[in-house]
């Protein structure tokens, strides 16, 4: 939630036990807004046409998805880095996204 106290200082914050019902509280209009990670945000607009995604291009923070390697793999690692920096400059990720109904 640190991004979150970072950009949104003025907001309340509200923790939910089930991740799952964040976006049903922002439809039914029982809380302003969800801080998420890019594709969920275009997921749950995907399914749902009272949700919008917003700053889909310039989030709050940026990252890629994480992955494990077995420690001392740093050919694997090499490999996986260039993969994953290849995706995202050939906007692939993006067309997986697509392709997968998450946005």
């Amino acid at each position: 939630m640190e991004p979150t106290k970072n950009f949104l200082n003025k907001a309340t914050l509200l923790k939910f036990e089930n991740n799952l019902d964040v976006p049903k509280a922002v439809a039914a209009g029982e809380v302003d807004v969800m801080v998420t990670e890019t594709p969920e945000a275009l997921y749950y607009q995907t399914i749902n046409n009272k949700l919008q995604a917003v700053r889909e291009k310039t989030p709050f923070t940026k990252s890629q998805f994480g992955y494990l390697i077995p420690t001392g793999e740093q050919r694997l690692l090499n490999t996986v880095n260039f993969i994953m920096d290849e995706m995202e400059l050939k906007d692939v990720d993006l067309e997986l996204m697509k392709k997968n109904s998450l946005m």
